[in-house]
């Protein structure tokens, strides 16, 4: 199936399980957001992880926490993930691979890009940033040009200092 510029499927609070996320047909959004927590563990980078709620279907395999080796596994081709969380972008350097972080495990399951934060970030700014984020998605805007000028707009509005709107970065592929 190919994907649907305006297709939206929103799971929040109880619903919001590692399960539900599993069980999506991935190649059907052009971007998938994750507004969720991240675990950066830089002594053992696999154990970096993306934390859902815990839900009522809790077994080995879907224990709310996805993992980086289970992110790998998932099949995700063409998408650009939104990873709105702390520290999915930081993580332990190794000469010669770069930053072993979450956002690479996406790109490594298909993703042709990832937005991911480098530190804690704060929800209010994040969240507005997010909105003028994809503001810039639904103005025509690719994902790196929609992030700058989300990042701009923060600056404008109040959110000047680099805390607020600098953790935010685009790797991968611009679409």
């Amino acid at each position: 199936m190919a994907m649907e510029p305006n297709r939206v499927s929103l799971f929040s609070g109880g619903n919001a399980t590692e399960s539900n996320f599993k069980r999506l047909e991935f190649n059907e959004y052009s971007y998938i957001h994750l507004a969720t927590h991240g675990l950066a563990d830089y002594a053992n980078p696999e154990r970096s992880a993306i934390v859902f709620s815990m839900g009522e279907n809790i077994d080995e395999s879907n224990d709310g926490i996805l993992r980086a080796d289970e992110i790998r596994r998932l099949e995700m081709s063409g998408n650009t993930v939104f990873l709105s969380a702390c520290n999915t972008g930081s993580g332990k350097v190794v000469l010669g691979e770069g930053i072993l972080n979450l956002a690479r495990q996406f790109l490594i399951a298909g993703c042709s890009g990832a937005i991911a934060s480098y530190w804690q970030v704060d929800d209010n700014s994040s969240a507005q940033l997010v909105l003028d984020f994809y503001r810039g998605i639904n103005a025509g805007n690719s994902s790196s040009e929609a992030l700058v000028l989300a990042k701009r707009k923060s600056i404008e509005s109040g959110f000047s200092h680099p805390y607020f709107w600098a953790p935010f970065v685009f790797i991968g592929i611009d679409d």
